[in-house]
């Protein structure tokens, strides 16, 4: 689109006088404008979706160590309550050993 209307606004200029040369240049200069408005509009965009795409990431990975957290305490109580059965039982029946024999 830039280089069409530079063509565009090169072939009027065989035309036009001196001082009207400056309306060429100034055109010229607002299309330069524009493209490099587009090019900082299109990195502006290119950030703004790479920072909305860590930001999920970053989110999912939170999601995921959360998920990880969940199912360590669930693993560790489970254990827990295991080992704390298991040695009350074990308490429990040596007590009932020692008092059957002590007899």
């Amino acid at each position: 689109m830039f280089a069409m209307v530079r063509r565009r606004c090169g072939w009027k200029i065989s035309s036009f006088v001196q001082g009207r040369q400056l309306r060429f240049y100034s055109v010229e200069v607002y299309f330069v404008e524009y493209a490099l408005v587009q090019k900082f509009t299109l990195v502006v965009v290119v950030v703004v979706v790479v920072a909305v795409a860590v930001a999920v990431l970053t989110a999912a990975a939170v999601v995921v160590v959360v998920i990880v957290v969940v199912i360590v305490v669930v693993v560790v109580v489970v254990v827990v309550v295991v080992v704390v059965e298991r040695i009350v039982v074990l308490k429990k029946n040596a007590v009932l050993h020692h008092t059957r024999y002590r007899k």
